[in-house]
């Protein structure tokens, strides 16, 4: 997310089309029919948050107000939905915190439609000059949809971090769980019309078994 001319704009990573990004293969397209963000006037930073702690990114967007020493917040929520399955990753290093610097203290990781387990994660810290050995950890079998939040500390020892891993709920947990109710009721209702008919089988033979003797009496 970047300002220019006091009117925040979006920027998309795209393959490259021309001569001048050939060797990285990838460039930006400048994206300026948003109306939503085009309503806003006098941009002063705009950058990407997590409100509603879905995985989905919103936009905030800092603007000058009637005079210079007044400023003004605009949240934007992503509209985007879609079955895709992400990371949060929270170590709280943040590479600039001054002159307007909005950065995350997270990482969203794109997990597309898999729901599969993450099979390996790896988290870094920088490391002082002259240190050889690298700040660096794993974790494994990581549930998507979830906020692992990792404490390197102590800094110089990464086998002693911690982490936490939070789920964070969604419509597929809540779709999962009438799924695993209906699966249920069918499964008793299929019981009990079973026990219905067996029960119903054994009335019958005891009454044939009744007729039976009553008519080996006579």
């Amino acid at each position: 997310m970047f300002y220019s001319n006091q009117q925040a704009f979006l920027l998309e990573n795209i393959p490259c089309n021309n001569v001048s990004c050939k060797s990285v293969r990838r460039m930006f397209k400048v994206i300026w029919e948003l109306s939503d963000l085009n309503q806003i006037k006098d941009a002063v930073v705009a950058t990407f948050f997590d409100i509603y702690e879905d995985g989905i990114l919103d936009i905030i967007v800092l603007s000058k107000g009637s005079s210079n020493k007044d400023f003004a917040i605009h949240t934007l929520k992503n509209n985007f939905e879609a079955d895709a399955y992400f990371v949060k990753v929270i170590a709280g290093q943040l590479s600039q915190s001054a002159h307007f610097a909005l950065q995350l203290p997270y990482n969203v990781l794109g997990l597309g439609r898999s729901a599969n387990f993450l099979d390996h994660l790896y988290v870094g810290i920088p490391r002082p000059l002259g240190e050889k050995s690298v700040r660096k950890q794993e974790w494994t079998a990581i549930i998507p949809n979830s906020q692992l939040i990792v404490i390197p500390y102590p800094h110089n020892v990464p086998r002693s971090w911690s982490a936490k891993l939070y789920l964070t709920p969604s419509n597929i947990v809540l779709l999962t769980a009438i799924a695993l109710i209906g699966v249920c009721v069918f499964i008793l209702a299929i019981i009990g019309i079973l026990h219905w008919q067996e029960k119903k089988a054994d009335d019958r033979e005891k009454r044939q078994e009744a007729h039976r003797f009553h008519f080996d009496a006579m």
